[in-house]
């Protein structure tokens, strides 16, 4: 998957994941390539943490619902972040512009790769 241009808008709310607890119940699954999406490429540890913290699993899906082309949490967590188009139409949609309001207590980059 070529990432270029690709808008990035990571959300690092103060949530603490502890690596004990995001460890202690993973289940690996099989090997994905990236290519895949939402459906299919997945972080393992998203089950457990989200059961733990399901704030982190509501904003993922808020970044799905501004029409991130995918979207996932970072590692081990707590940084969930998505991947967006960056035409000018999709990069300025209201719903983006509200993220940065919704989530304007938690510190939220936004950038072009």
């Amino acid at each position: 998957m070529n990432l270029t241009g690709k808008r990035l808008i990571l959300i690092k709310p103060d949530v603490y994941v502890s690596t004990k607890d995001a460890y202690a119940n993973i289940v690996p699954r099989e090997e994905r390539g990236i290519d895949t999406h939402n459906d299919r490429y997945i972080n393992d540890f998203e089950e457990t943490v989200f059961k733990l913290h399901p704030e982190l699993q509501k904003i993922k899906q808020r970044l799905l619902d501004c029409g991130a082309e995918y979207a996932a949490m970072s590692g081990s967590g707590s940084t969930i972040f998505g991947l967006f188009d960056n035409d000018t139409e999709s990069s300025s949609t209201p719903q983006l512009r509200a993220l940065h309001e919704e989530f304007a207590s938690m510190i939220v980059f936004d950038n072009t790769l």
